[in-house]
């Protein structure tokens, strides 16, 4: 069995300024870990991805997945295309960091949208993504976190 610590797990840390990219990685290297997930929260800008990669190339650490916070459910189309480019963007960087694997999220409830509506956009927000995933070895896995995705059934449809 391989271990991964999350950034997430740190996330008070981060937000306070108290731990950065590369204590981060020096307190997974100390523990023992086999690898990270690392968060876009956190890793804001390329530079942000390009030097995390470099530190994490030189701490011989891998990346198990690279994590994005998206949203599919809305009736605008402008930020349904908006989460489209923001989840192939989040592949481009997990390419850079090698993660094998990007976590997204379906989205949460808003007024005016049924479930279904939600559902409906999800699963097109998904498609539309999936192939770019391919063509750069990515594979998409989707955080059961949610109104939409909180229970196995809601997944499996």
């Amino acid at each position: 069995m391989k271990t991964a610590v999350s950034m997430w797990s740190m996330q008070k840390k981060f937000y306070s300024g108290e731990m950065n990219i590369k204590k981060f990685v020096d307190f997974a290297v100390d523990q023992g870990c086999d690898g990270v997930e690392l968060l876009d929260c956190f890793l804001k800008t390329d530079d942000d991805i390009t030097q995390a990669a470099r530190l994490l190339a030189d701490r011989q650490m891998p990346v198990a997945a690279f994590s994005i916070g998206n949203d599919f459910v809305t009736s605008e189309e402008k930020l349904f295309n908006e989460q489209v480019e923001y989840i192939k963007h989040g592949i481009d960087m997990a390419e850079t960091l090698n993660a094998p694997v990007l976590r997204v999220f379906s989205g949460s409830s808003k007024p005016g949208i049924t479930f279904e509506e939600g559902m409906k956009q999800i699963v097109n927000g998904l498609k539309a993504c999936t192939g770019y995933a391919e063509k750069n070895r990515i594979t998409m896995a989707l955080e059961n976190h949610g109104r939409f995705a909180g229970r196995s059934e809601q997944i499996g449809r």
